[in-house]
C-alpha cells in the first residue's frame, strides 16, 4: 500500500463514522484534555508528596586517577553534572584517597528552588571539585560507609 493509498484510506475511515471530522478531532482533543485534568494532581498535593532528591555525589582522588587524564576529565564530566542539575538536586560532594572519606560539600541548599543558595551552593562545589588533586590509596569501603552516615544525618534532620 502507497502512502497516498493509505492517507485515502485513513481519511474514508474518519468520514464513514463522523459526517463532521473536524468536530471529531475537537471532540477527541477536548476529551484528551479533560482527562488530563481529571486525573492530574493539584498544586498543595503535588507539593506534599514530592521532596527535593538528594545526590552525594563520591568521587575517587585516590592516586589511580593520575593515570591516562581521568581526573580532569572526571571534573568536566562533574561540573556539566552539577549546571545540569542546579536548582533541581540537593547535592553534596564527598572525596576519598588515603585512608578515608572527606565531606567537601554536604547536601544542599535546604531549597533547591531558592536560585541564589543553589548557584552559591554548585559554585562553591564546583571550585573545590576544581581544586582536588589525586594521591593516596583508594579506600572505598570506608568512603561508602561515610557517605552512607551523611545521608541517614542529613535525611534525619
Amino acid at each position: 500500500m502507497t502512502k497516498r493509498e493509505t492517507t485515502t484510506a485513513v481519511e474514508k475511515m474518519s468520514n464513514a463514522h463522523s459526517p463532521h471530522p473536524r468536530i471529531f478531532a475537537w471532540m477527541c482533543m477536548l476529551f484528551a484534555v479533560f482527562i488530563g485534568q481529571l486525573f492530574a494532581p493539584s498544586p498543595t498535593h503535588a507539593q506534599t508528596i514530592c521532596r527535593p532528591v538528594n545526590a552525594l555525589f563520591l568521587v575517587d582522588t585516590s592516586g589511580s586517577m593520575n593515570d591516562n587524564d581521568k581526573l580532569p576529565a572526571l571534573k568536566r564530566a562533574m561540573n556539566v553534572v552539577l549546571d545540569q542539575f542546579k536548582g533541581r538536586l540537593r547535592i553534596g560532594l564527598m572525596t576519598f584517597s588515603g585512608k578515608s572519606a572527606i565531606l567537601q560539600a554536604p547536601l544542599g541548599p535546604l531549597n533547591p528552588a531558592d536560585q541564589a543558595s543553589s548557584n552559591a551552593h554548585i559554585n562553591a562545589m564546583k571550585a573545590k571539585l576544581n581544586a582536588l588533586k589525586a594521591s593516596g590509596e583508594t579506600p572505598l569501603n570506608v568512603a561508602l560507609k561515610e557517605a552512607k552516615a551523611h545521608f541517614s544525618k542529613m535525611l534525619h534532620q
